[in-house]
């Protein structure tokens, strides 16, 4: 839910802040008020491209935040925990846009910098637009077979039910791991037609390997030999090291043995505990140094070994010359072309093993997708009732809404093309609801497809732009039971100027502009009931009200209400 709006200096509005509520807010005023730049300005917030031109006239940046609470605590986890927990304890999302004549937009979500990408991707569950002169989702039809496969959860069907207990619950699910693992093993099939063609000679590669299987490179054996052999080419200096290391602990131990023996002829109790660690001192010293001559001595005797690893090297950096500059890299190598020889000596059988393989998964998908079908073949009667009904409350008497289920190729939704269509008059075709709708009857279309799929997945706040343009009398009655309704499950915001539409509404706003300092400026203004009163009552006739006017206004607000 919108909760407070900030918008600076953006088209004709200076600076303006306003705090909206549950339910239906009704957003009124002259025509040319600054209603539809709130519109635009939430439409950024929602992740609209940026509207450089829209920056106030000799201000350099505008700038648009808006707080929505969100009590979708589900919502709230699936954001948390792809955004590194986004959203606090308090459910409360600030979301801004910052513009500035440079062309530089920033956007940031709770005060963190973000892409727009993200921006358009958290708030298309948290806010919606409706608008006369934007495409709406449910006329694209790439999207019209979510709608109906949202719609069957929703239904209590025991069809639906038993076909769904075949699959642990959830057919989409299985549907959807077994499709991937389908695409999975047909991009691995269609690898492996491509690298059949850039096959290399198998002579060569054969030749290859025997070289370095006959070489049985172990790991990290060039770097290993690298060190021996840096120890046994600096011997003599090690040697002369270590001449001067026994020179002196000669002298060393001689002193250390004199003076263990005579702490050990003191004649009192009271040095025997330092007398037993001196002890143990001097023997741990001749261990160590034991351990140190036993180390060179290993190494003055491998003069054999040192020709031996300067043989191995010679070979090894051979094959690296060939083959990589690591010991990895060459085994690595020989793991490849391995691998390549038994794909090129085994490719028809390997082929034929995959092929098969899809073959299964593909009449495993055609079984789940025919269950699938028949799940959608039930929702959409069930759907089409309901939409229906809503049409027919919206006076759409003749019209008659159908949804169209083709076959198709198997794809990620089963085999299945979903299409809404609608029979504008008794006894006319069936267009689909792009091509058939007048601008009127998009409104109420859309109308009542809001009402019946909003339900199953309620946005925070759904804005009405306008919608009502072209309607009056009754139908305008039916639009605003309608949008009052959807009111109930999702805040709502709605631009109008029909007096049958705001008397509905739960709070009233009238936007209004000003000049000042040859400015014009934008204003908005939360109205007490007797200024809705007046300001209906304005709507009903055009003119200033008068006793009668208002008295029809209250008239009107009673009997709606």
């Amino acid at each position: 839910m919108l909760e407070h709006l900030v918008i600076k200096n953006f088209a004709i509005i200076e600076d303006i802040e306003v705090s909206f509520k549950d339910g239906m807010n009704c957003i009124v005023g002259e025509t040319g008020a600054g209603k539809s730049i709130i519109i635009d300005a939430l439409s950024l917030l929602k992740g609209e491209k940026s509207k450089f031109d829209k920056i106030r006239n000799g201000e350099s940046r505008a700038f648009i935040e808006g707080s929505f609470y969100i009590n979708d605590t589900s919502l709230i986890n699936e954001i948390n925990l792809e955004y590194d927990n986004l959203i606090e304890e308090d459910h409360l999302l600030h979301v801004s846009r910052t513009l500035d004549i440079s062309n530089r937009s920033i956007t940031r979500i709770n005060y963190r910098n973000v892409p727009l990408s993200v921006l358009k991707k958290i708030m298309e569950q948290i806010i919606d637009i409706h608008s006369q002169h934007k495409d709406n989702s449910f006329f694209d039809e790439r999207k019209q077979i979510n709608f109906v496969d949202s719609y069957s959860f929703r239904l209590n069907n025991p069809e639906i039910q038993n076909i769904n207990d075949l699959y642990c619950g959830d057919i989409q699910f299985v549907y959807s791991t077994h499709y991937n693992q389908y695409i999975s093993e047909k991009k691995k099939l269609q690898e492996l037609l491509d690298r059949q063609s850039s096959f290399e000679d198998l002579e060569l590669l054969t030749y290859q390997f025997n070289e370095l299987e006959r070489a049985n490179v172990q790991e990290n054996e060039i770097e290993d030999i690298e060190i021996e052999l840096k120890n046994l080419e600096s011997f003599e200096e090690l040697s002369n090291a270590m001449d001067n290391f026994e020179s002196n602990y000669s002298q060393i131990s001689s002193l250390m043995y004199a003076s263990r023996k005579a702490l050990q002829s003191l004649k009192s109790d009271l040095f025997n505990t330092e007398s037993e660690k001196f002890n143990d001192l001097y023997y741990e010293l001749e261990d160590l140094h034991d351990e140190v001559i036993n180390k060179y001595n290993h190494l003055s005797n491998n003069q054999a070994r040192l020709e031996e690893l300067r043989e191995r090297k010679s070979l090894l950096y051979g094959l690296r010359r060939k083959y990589g500059r690591t010991t990895s890299d060459i085994l690595n190598y020989f793991k490849s072309i391995k691998e390549e020889i038994d794909l090129i000596n085994n490719f028809d059988y390997i082929i034929a093993n995959q092929k098969k393989s899809i073959e299964i998964l593909e009449k495993e998908l055609n079984n789940v997708a025919k269950d699938i079908s028949q799940i959608r073949k039930i929702t959409a009667k069930c759907l089409e009732e309901e939409i229906n009904k809503q049409l027919h409350d919206l006076l759409l008497d003749n019209s008659d809404f159908k949804i169209e289920i083709n076959q198709t190729e198997l794809n990620k939704n089963g085999y299945d093309a979903i299409i809404f269509k609608l029979r504008a008059n008794a006894g006319g075709k069936y267009l689909s609801l792009q091509s058939t709708a007048s601008l009127g009857e998009t409104s109420r279309i859309n109308l009542a497809l809001k009402t019946v799929l909003n339900a199953l997945n309620p946005v925070g706040t759904i804005i009405f732009d306008e919608i009502d343009t072209g309607i009056s009398g009754k139908v305008a009655t039916k639009v605003s039971k309608k949008i009052y309704d959807i009111s109930k499950v999702s805040q709502t915001l709605v631009i109008t100027h029909l007096p049958q539409v705001s008397a509905r509404g739960d709070h009233h706003y009238f936007v209004s502009k000003y000049v000042e300092n040859n400015l014009t400026k934008t204003k908005i203004d939360e109205l007490n009931n007797e200024e809705v009163t007046n300001n209906i009552a304005y709507m009903m006739t055009g003119e200033a009200p008068t006793s009668e006017s208002i008295a029809l206004a209250k008239q009107l607000i009673d009997s709606i209400k």
